[in-house]
């Protein structure tokens, strides 16, 4: 071997000792909290349910009572002098203010009641200096009352979806996030296993060639010891490759948990048992209120296309009026209804004027009758069937979504399966590798073996732990996918 390859050789050692040297220690608990913490993708997530929870809190609104205040049409204006040409009455000339104050109220029911509560008042300002005022307080009432079906859940079931929907991805985002540190981590641990077994080989071909040419069993310009210094230029050129991984993958842990990587302790043995949900998960409950949406959708048209209404309404007034030192009081009640169909309307209203001033009593009814035909039916017969395509098509997304969950469970099912082999597996090597070691100490000790047959029986023992420790991380992963498909 010559000098440069040895410095470069003994630098790249120095190099990868120190790397992996584990000067530090973390809980793997600890790890995943900090990394919530500092992660910027962690705090994207929280952020954005964070807003998902607010534009769902802004459409989840109740109709509550309604209060309109009106002034109503308020005017001033002055009225010449006049003169009624049938009666000879003359009106002179004045200033007539007059306004029409009132407040409605409407009530959060399913017929919208309205009530309203108003009184109209005039006072003219005669140029003589006298006053004509008049004053009508008045109540009135209107209900409506819809035969057939009323109803609307869509907005219960558009939060629960909208609530769900945040919850379920937000929790989704969490495993997944814990899911990438472990792998992550099984890949660094992976890396450090490879970069260990490469320089082993090195260190063991470089004492085999040393040793050769100490022992004159062979020298540099053989055949045998040229391809050995070939296949070390191979170790030392995969041990370059794995090197710039692992500090490649370094970066990226320290992007995805805004942590500088430490070696991970205290990695816990997951028990894992998965039995699939009969209705499914959250994915197939959504996707079973979007076709509750659908099917309310549709019904409300329907109800549109069919149902009758009866709208009543009703006031009371009672005008005063004082004109020339002469006071005038009257009541006047109003009373009606209104049914109307998809193509027909039948209405009835009914007037009761009575003048206490005049003991003068004037009823009066009224009725007004329309038919049209169904212009739009067609319009409306393609309507339905769009809602009813609509319906059909989220049926189908649901039973797809509660086939694709059952093939999932059953691929998982699967997966746990193989883990829990692979544990087994593990164990029964890690214990076989063990009992070689012990062997091998005795033959040491009983001067029958050599100690570089321990050393390489220690070495193996060493790589087990880093095979077990990436089933571990397998395992804690493979949990998270159970919590997520259960979600």
């Amino acid at each position: 071997m010559n000098v440069s390859m040895k410095r470069r050789y003994i630098g790249l050692l120095i190099v990868a000792c120190c790397t992996l040297a584990p000067l530090f220690a973390v809980e793997l608990d600890q790890l995943m909290s900090m990394a919530k913490e500092k992660s910027p993708q962690m705090q994207a997530y929280l952020l954005t349910r964070r807003n998902s929870e607010i534009a769902n809190e802004l459409t989840d609104t109740k109709d509550s009572l309604g209060i309109e205040v009106s002034t109503g049409n308020t005017t001033v204006a002055y009225v010449q002098k006049s003169t009624n040409a049938t009666t000879g009455d003359v009106t002179p000339s004045h200033t007539s203010t007059s306004a029409g104050p009132s407040i409605t109220f409407t009530l959060p029911n399913d017929g919208k009641t309205k009530i309203s509560v108003g009184s109209g008042a005039t006072v003219d300002f005669l140029d003589s200096g006298g006053r004509i005022y008049s004053l009508s307080p008045a109540v009135s009432a209107s209900h409506t009352f819809t035969f057939g079906r009323t109803g609307d859940d869509r907005s219960d079931l558009l939060y629960s979806q909208n609530t769900l929907l945040a919850s379920q991805t937000y929790s989704n985002n969490v495993l997944a996030f814990e899911n990438q540190v472990y792998q992550k981590i099984s890949a660094i641990l992976a890396l450090e296993q490879q970069i260990r077994s490469t320089q082993k080989n090195i260190n063991d071909l470089t004492t085999t060639m040393g040793n050769a040419i100490k022992l004159g069993t062979t020298t540099k310009d053989t055949v045998t010891y040229q391809n050995q210094e070939l296949q070390l230029k191979s170790y030392q050129n995969t041990l370059d490759n794995l090197m710039l991984s692992y500090n490649y993958n370094l970066e990226q842990y320290k992007i995805l948990t805004g942590l500088a990587y430490e070696p991970v302790t205290g990695i816990r043995e997951v028990s894992l048992n998965f039995a699939p949900l009969s209705s499914g998960n959250t994915a197939v409950i959504l996707k079973q209120l979007s076709l509750q949406v659908a099917e309310e959708d549709l019904k409300i048209e329907k109800a549109k296309q069919t149902n009758t209404t009866l709208g009543v309404n009703g006031s009371v007034s009672a005008p005063v009026s004082r004109k020339n030192g002469t006071n005038s009081y009257s009541i006047n009640g109003a009373a009606g209804a209104t049914l109307t169909g998809a193509n027909f309307s039948v209405s009835a209203s009914t007037k009761m004027d009575y003048s206490i001033t005049n003991d003068k009593f004037s009823p009066s009814v009224t009725v007004v009758g329309t038919w049209k035909n169904n212009a739009g039916q067609t319009s409306d017969t393609l309507k339905l069937q769009q809602l009813e395509n609509k319906v059909l098509l989220a049926q189908i997304d649901y039973n797809e979504a509660l086939l694709a969950y059952q093939a999932n469970a059953i691929s998982l099912q699967n997966d746990v399966q193989n883990w829990n082999l692979s544990m087994a597996q593990q164990k029964n090597m890690m214990d076989y590798h063990k009992q070689v070691l012990a062997q091998k100490e005795v033959m040491l000790e009983k001067g029958l073996g050599k100690q570089t047959d321990v050393d390489a029986a220690k070495f193996t023992i060493e790589q087990d732990q880093y095979d077990w420790n990436k089933l571990l991380l397998d395992g804690l992963a493979l949990e998270n996918k159970i919590r997520m498909i259960q979600l």
